[in-house]
């Protein structure tokens, strides 16, 4: 008797695909549906009233001219904000179960994840500002959850996009090429 293999990801997907029902097979429909309101030849209109904005619109309101709203209260009026920050355990990030997932949030979108003595960093972002400039920009609330000279060995860096906010180039050069 011989013992059955399992199947590999690759046969499973096709088996779902020859398996699933498909549009291709059924009938068109007999009725003519009206196209949405906002549709037109040339693609999508704005059905919300709207004032109509040109090019030194947009370089005024750029450069920061333009309506202001109101603020909701006054700047005086409002707490001071200083987040709470713990000081990380780096002896626990850098001897992490390897039977257990260990994370570690850095700030924002920016996580240490560590399995089986794999260091997978999320989102690099250790600057003082979410820029290309640093000088301007937005700026910290709070200093990130872990330095980043007091991060493990990294093996594998995830970016989920390239906003500033998530993809530091200073981070990422800091990093090097060592992750993957």
């Amino acid at each position: 008797m011989h013992k059955a293999r399992p199947l590999s990801t690759a046969a499973v997907l096709i088996a779902a695909l020859i398996t699933s029902p498909s549009c291709a097979g059924q009938s068109p429909s007999t009725a003519v549906a009206e196209p949405p309101a906002h549709h037109e030849k040339g693609g999508y209109r704005n059905l919300a009233p709207h004032e109509e904005h040109g090019f030194f619109d947009f370089l005024k309101w750029w450069f920061g001219g333009g309506p202001k709203d109101a603020p909701a209260a006054a700047a005086d009026q409002l707490p001071a904000f200083a987040p709470p920050v713990v000081a990380p355990d780096l002896n626990s990030i850098n001897h992490a179960p390897e039977d257990v997932m260990q994370v570690t949030w850095i700030g924002h979108a920016a996580f240490l994840v560590q399995r089986a003595a794999w260091n997978i960093l999320t989102d690099p972002m250790f600057s003082e500002r979410a820029s290309p400039l640093s000088v301007g920009g937005p700026k910290r609330l709070a200093p990130p959850g872990i330095a980043l000279k007091d991060l493990p060995r990294i093996d594998a860096v995830i970016i989920s996009h390239n906003h500033y906010d998530h993809l530091d180039e200073d981070s990422v050069k800091q990093l090097g090429n060592a992750p993957r």
